[in-house]
């Protein structure tokens, strides 16, 4: 799916719309080789007032996506639907369960993924929404880190299509966002039907025209509706078809490491994942999978320029584990600083520095974390 065509597009009908933009990027997150790529979009377009973004990504991550959002039906009644394509993706991942990481290695994939969304304004600041999505994900394949292959065959690596459906609010102000979101996840092959809940509370309070104190907390949690029952031994990678005694022995510990994370999973559920960009910056994207996990954040934030450009040092902790009442025996930190380029009201360019149990990592990355 390739959506060059679509952003030339945009560019030429641009006049239609009361505003436009054209973005190019290059990210470089922890544990995802630099990718890069162009959006362009338009806001505003014919009298129903919808906005259309579309992008394409190549190097580590080769994909496209296209997004209709806020379509007006009436004056407080709006949907949109969003396309995600990812024709080739390599990350590093572990298979560990909660603040417990295995061997690192890295995973192939393709995944595609459409989602419709109805949203109904109750009131300047508050909004419910209903979300339905169907997904695709399929395996290509493993390396080690030092990008040897590991021959794990991928017969039980079933293609995994979901369907995810539920209610979404959200309530935001100058100063103040809330958000809850509960999803179904059912409709896939060899796991477990769940609920998933996700929260995120953020508060701004201002130091002075130009700082202010930010605290954030995000959490995630997985509840299995109907359990699939798993057998010991769900994962049979044929390791013993390998000739290398290296590689054979990565193959058995990576078919060691999923055959329990499947278990755990189809009995606990799991819930987003932690780490990266999004919250515990210091650690690899999606580094710790549970049941249950915990962000909690604060953060300076200093403007330097206009309304553009912005300072920022934070301190962040989170937790991870797969039964509740054990979510506060252990925590991972991250610190750091950022610089936060606005090229619009809702998305920052993102340079980070940060530093926490793993380590020291510097990426550059795009979207709030909020």
């Amino acid at each position: 799916m390739k959506l060059w065509p679509l952003l030339a597009i945009l560019l030429t009908q641009a006049s239609l719309a009361s505003s436009y933009f054209v973005a190019p990027f290059y990210l470089s997150l922890n544990g995802i080789e630099p990718f890069y790529g162009a959006a362009a979009g338009m806001k505003g377009l014919t009298k129903r007032k919808f906005d259309i973004v579309a992008g394409a990504s190549f190097g580590s991550l080769e994909g496209a996506g296209l997004s209709l959002s806020n379509y007006q039906l009436t004056a407080n009644d709006r949907i949109g639907l969003n396309f995600l394509n990812i024709s080739d993706v390599k990350y590093e991942t572990n298979y560990g369960r909660g603040l417990t990481t295995t061997d690192f290695v890295n995973q192939k994939l393709e995944f595609q993924a459409i989602q419709l969304n109805y949203s109904r304004l109750l009131s300047k600041s508050l909004t419910v929404k209903f979300n339905i999505a169907m997904t695709q994900r399929k395996f290509k394949g493993y390396e080690t880190l030092d990008e040897r292959e590991i021959d794990i065959t991928l017969k039980n690596f079933y293609d995994e299509k979901a369907t995810i459906l539920g209610p979404a609010i959200s309530y935001k102000t100058d100063l103040f966002k809330a958000s809850a979101d509960l999803g179904y996840i059912f409709g896939r092959t060899g796991q477990s039907d769940m609920l998933l809940l996700n929260t995120s509370l953020w508060k701004a309070i201002p130091l002075s025209s130009n700082n202010a104190l930010n605290f954030g907390m995000k959490s995630s949690h997985a509840f299995v509706a109907s359990e699939f029952q798993t057998k010991d031994n769900e994962i049979d990678g044929d390791c013993e078809l390998i000739t290398n005694s290296e590689l054979q022995q990565r193959c058995l510990q990576l078919e060691s490491d999923t055959n329990k994370f499947i278990k755990a999973h189809n009995r606990y559920g799991t819930a987003k994942p932690l780490g990266g960009n999004f919250g515990l910056r210091s650690f690899r994207e999606f580094e710790f999978k549970s049941a249950h996990n915990l962000l909690l954040s604060s953060e300076f934030q200093q403007r330097l320029i206009g309304e553009k450009l912005y300072g920022l040092i934070f301190f962040e902790l989170g937790q991870a584990q797969d039964r509740f009442e054990k979510i506060m025996n252990s925590s991972r930190f991250s610190s750091g600083a950022a610089l936060h380029y606005y090229v619009s009201e809702k998305m920052p360019l993102r340079i980070t520095y940060a530093r926490g149990n793993s380590g020291d990592q510097f990426f550059i990355s795009a979207g709030s974390i909020w």
